[in-house]
């Protein structure tokens, strides 16, 4: 029967592939859900540029309810670790943050990605570009932790040419070359560094091809390629941002020629997989870490807010797989999956033909394989998502469920502006976006990010105070309609399963991520360091001049499973006649306007038709004998859908009658009215109701008659879980349930 219904998984081993594949993993830092071209809403022309990127996406799978954290080292822990923030003592403000030694680290008793599939399946991995998940000591650097190679920066950003990052009131150069599992931390060459330093998509770019090159075809490859673009400072080649020179707004317009550059790139990287006959068998996927920075020239309209906020313009991310391996009928496909970052580790280590994830860290893997549902277009295995779960002072979740985001906290930063909704700066003149760009300047210091807000910062804040929101992001993806009060019971049940994860979060004092009495402050110790090579690099080894003592972890308690995605009750859901073709009658399915009284009295119309029992028409519908089914045929105009909870919305058709809707929260009974025209009078058995109570349903016959009660099939006595009234002025049959008893209308 079509309806409703409630979809529930666990991570199944993905289709066996013939060998395991090469897998790049791009990730663009800071590239927000406008910053693409297959997003972006300006007209073509206009704004920023992406054809070969689009391309590949265009060939490949696009995930569009992909979900990653609100800023960058978070999402990169979860894609190297597999575990959520809340795990690893990532949750709550930037205590990773990207100055130089700042003297955190994700705890080594996890494994890596590259070191599972080194160790499990022969795989070779290679890391490029932003690393930001720590460096103290070497054990804590990329090839320590599984890569055989690296080339790229520690800390959160750095200039774009010369390669250089201040810290500790000192600015010096943020660049390793690493070569061998457990080898000696190197400072690059100075060749690539300074005033005329090789530009950073370009040095990670080249290096990923000469990489390629020498790579053994035989032996899977991992590449992590992190890079720089689009991160502030905005900087590219003259001659990229000269593409642009549309834009009148010079940060975007450098922002536009920084992802010029990278979509330059990315097809010198396929072509020498190409070349080394490496494609056929490669699984090339892109993803972004955070929303774009309204401080740095990104954009995310027409989400909500965006980096370091939780609104969606700052956790639904841009992805997308690209492969050979997927199928034909996958290519140019848009997944709508429910999807997170930490899925990754998962999918690549059972592509890879891991056997096992156990043993690799204090507690198991957060993610979900995902591949087998992508390539056969199927629902997601993952019903839930937790975006933050942070118990420290003040307090934030946000839970995702199916449609419903609940967020339990404030989400935002504090700064005016950055909790809205951002358009594109205008193109009408050289200043347009002199005042566009929202202030940055110190929004790292910001006590809503660090944690240190008071009651008081907090007081009047968007879900905060013990006032948490509720967005449905199915119907609402700008959430613009908060519907907690409309909708308490899911709010509740919500909060109650926030409550049961909570259980497993792990405090920064507990994760061991900040083991030191600086805290995750800049450890000013590593500027001594750095002045003796130039280089930022690792200070707190065994013997060195400096003072560094870590402590161990507690052990921390497992995850909770993940509970059924909460339904708002009652729902009305409609369905076509069992025996009849499903071709002959219109889906239906939730309206995105349930919230918009007028847009749905102004928008939508449905008809109401009883077929007589023994008529053509019902004999038609039957289409292989047997009992004739009389038919309820809902038919919604072109585009539209049965809305739920439209409080006194009445769409009038007299032709055939009308469905109405009336308040459906928990604390009312849900109403369904269904106007028969006198044409077309009702008798026993035309059509029957199944109310969904629990595991409980009673079928009921309608019947013809003034304030009669229906009753249940075979029973002289009324069903006192739902009534049903017949008013002969207006030819009205009112069905009325006890709260929290859904109705769902079929059709026998």
């Amino acid at each position: 029967m079509r309806g409703f219904s409630l979809c529930f998984g666990v991570a199944a081993t993905a289709a066996k592939l013939a060998k395991p594949p090469h897998v790049i993993f791009n990730v663009v830092d800071d590239w927000g859900y406008n910053d693409v071209g297959y997003h972006n809403t300006a007209p073509a022309g206009t704004d920023i540029a992406t054809p070969n990127i689009d391309a590949l996406a265009a060939g490949g799978v696009k995930l569009e309810d992909y979900n990653v954290f609100r800023f960058c080292s978070p999402t990169r822990s979860t894609f190297l670790s597999g575990r959520h923030p809340y795990h690893v003592g990532q949750q709550t403000g930037m205590n990773l943050n990207p100055m130089p030694g700042v003297a955190c680290g994700i705890h080594t008793a996890y494994d890596f990605l590259p070191k599972v599939l080194g160790d499990r399946a022969g795989y070779r991995s290679h890391s490029l570009g932003k690393w930001h998940v720590g460096y103290y000591n070497a054990s804590q650097t990329p090839t320590h932790r599984g890569f055989s190679s690296y080339l790229g920066y520690y800390s959160g950003a750095e200039e774009h040419f010369s390669h250089l990052k201040a810290g500790c009131g000192q600015n010096y150069f943020d660049l390793a070359n690493s070569t061998g599992r457990d080898g000696a931390v190197t400072p690059a060459a100075r060749g690539l560094v300074g005033d005329n330093g090789t530009y950073s998509v370009h040095l990670y770019g080249n290096e990923s091809v000469r990489t390629i090159r020498a790579h053994d075809p035989g032996t899977p490859l991992y590449m992590y390629l992190a890079w720089n673009v689009v991160h502030a400072p905005c900087e590219a080649p003259q001659h990229y941002v000269d593409r642009h020179a549309n834009i009148k707004d010079l940060g975007r317009r450098k922002f536009a020629g920084m992802l010029s550059s990278l979509d330059e790139a990315i097809p010198q990287i396929v072509a020498a997989l190409k070349e080394r006959g490496m494609w056929d068998n490669t699984v090339f996927i892109v993803t972004t870490d955070n929303g774009g920075n309204l401080g740095g020239s990104g954009n995310n309209w027409p989400l909500r807010g965006g980096k370091f906020t939780f609104w969606q313009g700052g956790v639904r991310g841009n992805a997308f797989i690209h492969s050979p391996l997927l199928p034909a009928a996958m290519a140019g496909a848009t997944w709508h999956g429910l999807a997170h970052a930490v899925d990754w580790y998962t999918t690549i280590a059972d592509l890879a033909g891991v056997a096992s994830l156990d043993g690799t860290g204090l507690l198991p893997p957060d993610g979900v394989q995902l591949w087998d549902a992508i390539v056969a277009n199927a629902s997601s295995p993952r019903t839930e998502l937790v975006l933050n779960i942070d118990s420290s002072k003040g307090g934030l979740s946000v839970l995702r469920q199916g449609r419903w985001k609940l967020v339990d906290g404030y989400p935002g930063n504090g700064k005016t502006g950055w909790d809205g909704w951002t358009p594109l700066p205008s193109n009408s003149s050289a200043d347009a976006a002199a005042t566009h760009w929202l202030a940055d300047a110190d929004v790292l210091a910001s006590p809503f990010l660090t944690g240190a807000a008071t009651a008081a910062q907090l007081a009047g804040m968007p879900c905060a105070g013990g006032s948490p929101c509720l967005f449905d992001v199915f119907a609402d993806p700008q959430e613009r309609h908060d519907l907690a009060s409309a909708n308490p019971d899911v709010v509740r049940a919500m909060q109650a399963r926030v409550a049961e994860l909570a259980k497993s979060e792990v405090t920064v004092e507990e994760s061991g991520l900040c083991p030191f009495s600086t805290g995750t402050r800049s450890d000013c110790q590593c500027a001594q360091k750095a002045k003796e090579s130039g280089f930022w690099e690792p200070w707190c080894d065994a013997g060195s001049n400096y003072t560094c003592t870590a402590t161990k972890p507690t052990s921390p308690t497992p995850a909770p499973p993940p509970s059924p995605p909460v339904v708002p009750t009652p729902k009305v859901c409609a369905a076509a006649a069992r025996a009849a073709p499903a071709a002959a009658y219109d889906e239906v399915r939730a309206d995105p306007r349930c919230n918009d009284t007028a847009a749905f009295a102004a928008k939508q119309v449905w008809d109401v038709v009883v077929v007589p029992a023994g008529s053509a028409a019902a004999a038609a519908a039957a289409s292989g004998g047997g009992q004739q089914p009389v038919q309820l045929k809902l038919r919604a105009s072109a585009g539209q859908g049965l809305c739920m909870g439209v409080s006194g919305a009445t769409i009038a058709n007299p032709a055939h009658g009308d469905v109405r809707l009336l308040p459906c929260s928990s604390s009312d009974a849900a109403q369904l009215w269904l106007r028969v025209p006198t044409a077309q009078p009702t008798v026993a058995g035309e059509f029957s109701l199944q109310q969904h109570n629990g595991a409980q349903q009673t079928i009921l016959d309608l019947q013809k008659g003034t304030n009669m009660e229906a009753v249940g099939e075979g029973q002289s006595t009324p069903n006192k879980n739902q009534r049903f009234a017949y008013d002969p002025t207006d030819g009205t049959l009112k069905f009325t349930t006890k709260p929290n008893a859904g109705l769902l209308v079929d059709v026998c």
